[in-house]
């Protein structure tokens, strides 16, 4: 059996916790089963509740919600159901019948959705679906608590009867009362209800006029109420048959109750399941609130604490829009016993109760909220002593109180308890305290249990230092403005900063001199030892987070120089290319240039037409090295026209020059047939085709396309 004592859930706020779950919950029972919550001994059944929380939480936040499971409280009626001839109500049936759908349509999805939610699934797996249940029920009760006419023969009949009945009720009623009011025996009212039946409102004086039961008067004895006395015999006979459809009823429910009695079992194990739904969503949702995940478990005595929250301080600090330091803490084999030492006010004692609450709340099958990766395992004893716990019931002082907790966990520490104490030792004379408080740790620690205490003993410090299973820790302080940061740092003792913050609140430092005076310069010399080393740590740390975020800036800088320099190699790469082509045509411009400057020196005008015509081949076949897709006639062409197109502009600048200086027009009629040449020119062509102001002449081995102006006649044409 485990010891974990109801002070020990109190000292880490776990009801306070449940307290928030219950929010969540549905039903009256449901909230009672959350605040009913305590840790589960099994470790199976804690794995399987883990589980099954974590599947609904995992199915609400993928738009997987289970259907509604909101329920009847049905606790009496299933204690009813077992009492032999005990009959049901018809609100109860429709209790029965509300649970018995709303459990069925939940078996029915959590089955078909069997990937999604195994063990939610095996929750309900000894839970039959019946639907006859609410088929039986509904048959004879409708929604609104009614029972059927067709409910049975005798039932039908008899309102039949009472129907019929009402009718000549009324019918009858309506003639008293207009024979009455005819003759003027009636008051202004006419008539009213009175003991629940229908009576005339008869002027005192015309009492004995109507023949009648006399049920009342008015408070001034003006008015008497007469129910009319064949309404009388029909009343009489209606009251009987509602007896009579009353015991029916009865019958009715009674056999009813008998038909769906064999399903008692059913509907209790319904009841138990709805609950239990209840409390799990519950559950879910305050795991989302929190951010509470499943971490990794582990049946052995140890917990690995990543980014550990206090729920209770995370959810106040959100509402307050205040941030809350997350925890890093490990206890385990290798570091069984944390001192944790510092300043007052700076977290020590939320840093007990955050370890003590997710461990406590893991144990009893809520989801907690840390990183995955964390690891917690299980402890048969959680033993704590947190906070000021003077007892006045028992007239105990605070460090009698404490002693008697240390003398339960010297009785109970095992290699299995988890031990949470909060200023070990303290309470008494500083010196006497703390030398039996060493000697306390000292037999907790030969019990090979694991805890965590805070302390300002410098002796424990100390001990802590020299034994290999014990570790110090320190909840980091900023050494400029003396205020805590409350983040928990393993490896190094915490000075407890007394006489800096005596000094900044102000007080005198003559005092604070003296007051080191008269402590052992040994004691003095450690505290101010660990101050020391706590400054310097604080600024390493403030270093090295400056030289991670110069990395980060960095790398980042890095990889944008690296993205502009991949940007600015393509660029140039294509710039090179778009280089190299416009070098190629002013190469091929300069090679023509050439060509042109011999063909209008030289007279052997055929020579240079080959020379052209070799220099076009050669780019031809230069462009069919670099062109793919077209043949090497079409590239031929290609080249062809493009050497033409920029001979002629080369031509028609050199022609432009020459009519600057001599203007000279064709004053001669241009045909296609004609033998041409240009002005000043030698080679001489035939014209094959005219195109508004254009020739197009054939010079044999190509054709060029020339302006009109610009030819003139061959000698032998006129």
């Amino acid at each position: 059996m485990g010891y974990i004592p109801e002070k020990t859930l109190e000292d880490v706020e776990f009801p306070q916790v449940l307290g928030q779950i219950a929010e969540h919950a549905q039903t009256f029972l449901g909230k009672q089963a959350v605040l009913n919550i305590r840790p589960i001994e099994s470790i199976k059944d804690r794995n399987t509740q883990l589980r099954m929380v974590s599947e609904i939480l995992l199915g609400t936040q993928n738009k997987n919600e289970i259907p509604p499971y909101k329920s009847k409280n049905l606790k009496d009626v299933i204690t009813l159901l077992r009492i032999e001839n005990s009959v049901l109500t018809p609100q109860q049936f429709n209790s029965i019948v509300f649970n018995n759908n709303t459990a069925n349509n939940l078996l029915r999805y959590i089955k078909k959705n069997n990937v999604l939610f195994p063990y939610l699934n095996q929750l309900g797996s000894h839970i039959k679906i019946k639907e006859e249940v609410s088929s039986i029920i509904f048959k004879q009760i409708d929604p609104f608590y009614k029972i059927r006419d067709n409910a049975s023969s005798t039932l039908s009949q008899l309102r039949k009867k009472l129907t019929h009945l009402k009718i000549q009720m009324n019918r009858s009623f309506q003639e008293s009362l207009n024979n009455a009011l005819n003759k003027g025996y009636l008051d202004e009212i006419k008539e009213t209800v009175h003991g629940d039946k229908r009576v005339l409102a008869v002027k005192a004086q015309f009492r004995k006029k109507i023949l009648g039961a006399t049920l009342g008067s008015s408070r001034n004895g003006r008015i008497v109420y007469v129910e009319p006395i064949e309404n009388a015999n029909l009343q009489l006979e209606y009251q009987n048959l509602k007896f009579e459809e009353k015991q029916e009823e009865t019958q009715i429910l009674a056999d009813l109750t008998n038909t769906i009695r064999p399903y008692c079992s059913l509907f209790s194990a319904q009841h138990s399941y709805l609950i239990k739904i209840d409390l799990l969503v519950a559950c879910s949702k305050y795991a989302d609130d929190i951010s509470g995940v499943l971490p990794q478990i582990s049946p052995k005595p140890v917990f690995e604490l990543y980014n550990a929250y206090h729920p209770l301080l995370l959810i106040s600090n959100r509402k307050q829009h205040l941030t809350t330091v997350a925890q890093n803490i490990n206890v385990n084999d290798r570091s069984r016993i944390i001192v944790i030492s510092g300043p007052n006010a700076g977290g020590k004692s939320i840093t007990l109760k955050t370890v003590g609450l997710l461990q406590i709340m893991i144990q009893s099958g809520l989801l907690v909220p840390v990183d995955r990766n964390s690891l917690c395992g299980n402890f048969n004893q959680i033993i704590t002593d947190i906070g000021d716990n003077q007892s006045i019931e028992n007239h105990l002082s605070t460090y009698s109180y404490r002693l008697k907790n240390m003398r339960t966990l010297l009785k109970k520490a095992d290699d299995q308890t988890l031990f949470l104490i909060d200023e070990f030792g303290t309470g008494s004379d500083p010196d006497l305290g703390g030398a039996l408080a060493e000697a306390i740790l000292e037999k907790i620690y030969l019990s090979n249990s694991y805890g965590i205490i805070t302390t300002h003993y410098t002796n424990l410090k100390l001990m802590a230092h020299k034994l290999d299973h014990m570790v110090n820790a320190n909840m980091l302080f900023n050494t400029r403005s003396l205020s805590p940061l409350f983040k928990l740092e393993i490896g190094d003792a915490g000075s407890s900063f007394t006489f800096e913050v005596a000094e900044k609140i102000g007080i005198p430092y003559t005092i604070i001199n003296k007051a080191k005076k008269k402590i052992s310069k040994d004691k003095l010399a450690f505290d101010s030892s660990i101050a020391k080393l706590q400054k310097e740590k604080t600024q390493v740390m403030k270093t090295k987070q400056a030289l991670e975020k110069k990395e980060i800036l960095s790398l980042k800088e890095s990889k944008n120089l690296e993205e502009l320099n991949q940007k600015l190699s393509k660029k140039l790469k294509a710039f090179e290319i778009l280089y190299q082509e416009k070098l190629k045509f002013v190469n091929l411009g300069e090679k023509f240039n050439k060509v042109i400057h011999r063909y209008e020196k030289q007279k052997n005008k055929k020579l240079i037409l080959t020379d052209l015509l070799h220099l076009l081949d050669t780019e031809v076949a230069k462009k069919a090295k670099r062109v793919s897709g077209n043949s090497k006639v079409q590239n031929k062409k290609i080249i062809e026209l493009l050497l033409k197109d920029d001979l002629k502009k080369r031509a028609v600048k050199k022609s432009k020059k020459k009519t600057q200086t001599q203007p000279t027009k064709s004053m001669v009629s241009i045909k296609v047939g004609d033998v041409v040449r240009i002005f000043d020119g030698e080679s001489t062509g035939t014209v094959e085709k005219i195109v508004k102001d254009k020739a197009f002449v054939n010079y044999g081995q190509f054709i060029t396309q020339v302006d009109i102006i610009r030819l003139e006649l061959a000698n032998g044409n006129k």
